[in-house]
């Protein structure tokens, strides 16, 4: 058995939400979710320019990203946040963990 992170409510291990306060419990499986594969390959590839984070629905670091990768120096910055990001980031920008 879980219990829900949310009202602390005890629930199934296959429930997708809590029957007592609707709160999602296996997010991972909801229709929707980001896939953290394509998070990792959009950031390796494209982590220099926030694509990844446009992905994840993360807009303030998207953009921050977009705006620092037309320097030379940006670039090297937020390569390396992308690393960073791909290794931390588990959920999206709604809070979903990605699956």
């Amino acid at each position: 058995m879980k219990f829900c992170s949310s009202c602390g409510n005890e629930v199934n291990e296959n429930a997708i939400m809590c029957v007592k306060c609707g709160c999602a419990i296996n997010q991972a499986a909801l229709p929707g979710s980001k896939k953290r594969l394509t998070y990792i390959l959009l950031g390796f590839f494209f982590g220099v320019i926030g694509i990844h984070n446009f992905y994840a629905g993360r807009t303030a670091p998207a953009v921050i990203q977009l705006v620092l990768g037309i320097t030379v120096i940006g670039m090297l910055v937020t390569g390396l946040w992308a690393l960073i990001d791909i290794c931390v980031v588990t959920e999206d920008g709604k809070g979903q963990t990605m699956g």
